[in-house]
């Protein structure tokens, strides 16, 4: 029976939202977008992001591991009370295709309500919509808290300079750990709590050498044991988690055989396995030899083609393994931002199973602190003309704002 994919995951296809854009919130944005900031050159867009924040009202710090790659921390607010903030990457994929592109990509233009530029819905934007709601608070005396942003390099290559850099600062005390945080990366208007984890691998199939005229006398050739292999392998995992979806497996690259006229005696593949809550490397390990184990010798043909296999867990080409995280969806601040989504947008988000990467929420979910992503509609993440659709922004903008306040207690008003 062919896959066919749950309307839950279907993300994307959230409808527009009308709601009212402030000026300043989408100039910011559009400020953002215009200054290249692909990932490794973020200096130029921090320095205007922290001028920002600093004419804003809120005490800027920088924090960096290289030189040249500052993530910031901006604070409105006291010393006392709580500290609930918001995360966003300020870097962005480069652009190696801009002939494809109707829009300039660094050109922050705006058509039909849609903010076009590299960066736009991931993240730049929605960096504006947290830059623009802690400013909301930057001057109230009466504020029993603080609302911080936190802007960071290096997440699409990892996070190693940016939010792992803020992470091992909160977790040393050198910054406070917030009550909470709240990040706008892709989730189309729904409510991502957790985010699969990450388990690459080898598969190494075993064959014997022989003279390509004596392939059928002699040989057993790996590459065929690879090709049974990978389409085995290949499927949809139908193991449903409420809060990010399903499983997924991808066989993302093929080495075998050295010579043009002599039968392979090796092939290996890589897998990317994405795991979900309640999965571990071990497990996934396991179910992937009983589906290799599985594979009768014969094919349908008639011919002997064993799949001899040894898998590989870590050398060169293998990321390392990030392990599923979520945060409870009963925590009061996921429940509180849950609610006040409902109040903006005039109906419950659904919780995002969509087919979402890693995020830096790993680092601060590793210490324990409640973190739910809720952002914008848009397209085109990683593609020509990328864009974020800013009614869908400013309510999301809308959102923060109500969510800091009203977790810290205050009028919403």
């Amino acid at each position: 029976m062919p896959f066919t994919p749950d309307p839950r995951i279907d993300a994307a296809s959230t409808g527009r939202v009308e709601y009212e854009v402030p000026e300043d919130l989408s100039r910011l944005a559009q400020d953002l977008v215009r200054i290249p900031s692909v990932t490794g050159n973020e200096a130029q867009v921090a320095a205007f992001a922290e001028g920002w924040l600093r004419a804003a009202g809120l005490d800027v710090q920088i924090i960096e591991e290289e030189g040249g790659r500052p993530n910031i921390i901006a604070t409105a607010g006291g010393p006392d009370g709580p500290v609930y903030a918001f995360n966003g990457h300020i870097d962005t994929v480069p652009v190696p295709d801009e002939d494809a592109w109707t829009h300039p990509p660094f050109g922050g233009e705006i058509e039909e309500g849609r903010l076009y530029g590299r960066g736009a819905i991931d993240m730049k934007a929605s960096c504006a919509a947290g830059m623009w709601a802690a400013a909301q608070f930057a001057r109230r005396e009466d504020l029993p808290g603080r609302v911080q942003v936190l802007l960071v390099v290096d997440e699409e290559k990892g996070g190693e300079a940016g939010s792992k850099v803020v992470a091992s600062a909160m977790e040393s005390g050198r910054l406070e750990r917030p009550a909470g945080i709240l990040s706008g990366e892709l989730s189309y208007l729904h409510v991502r709590t957790a985010e699969r984890g990450i388990f690459q691998f080898k598969v190494r199939f075993r064959g014997r050498a022989a003279h390509t005229a004596r392939s059928r006398v002699d040989g057993n050739n790996a590459i065929a044991a690879a090709s049974r292999g990978v389409l085995a392998l290949e499927h949809h995992i139908d193991r449903f988690h409420p809060s990010v979806g399903y499983p997924v497996l991808s066989v993302n690259h093929v080495e075998g055989g050295g010579a043009s006229n002599q039968v392979p005696s090796w092939a290996t593949i890589l897998v990317d396995r994405r795991l979900v809550p309640g999965e571990t490397p071990e497990t996934v390990e396991a179910e992937v030899r009983e589906v290799l184990d599985a594979i009768p010798e014969e094919t349908e043909d008639g011919r002997r083609i064993p799949v001899d296999y040894d898998i590989i867990t870590s050398g060169e080409g293998i990321a390392q393994v990030t392990e599923p995280n979520m945060t409870d969806p009963e925590e009061p601040f996921v429940k509180t931002l849950w609610d006040v989504a409902e109040d903006v947008l005039d109906f419950r988000p659904d919780p995002f199973t969509d087919w979402g990467g890693a995020t830096d929420a790993r680092y601060f979910r590793s210490l324990d602190i409640p973190m739910v992503i809720f952002g914008p509609t848009g397209a085109g993440a990683h593609a020509p003309d990328e864009y974020v659709d800013l009614s869908s922004l400013a309510a999301v903008a809308e959102v923060y704002r109500r969510t800091f306040a009203r977790s810290l207690g205050i009028d919403t008003g």
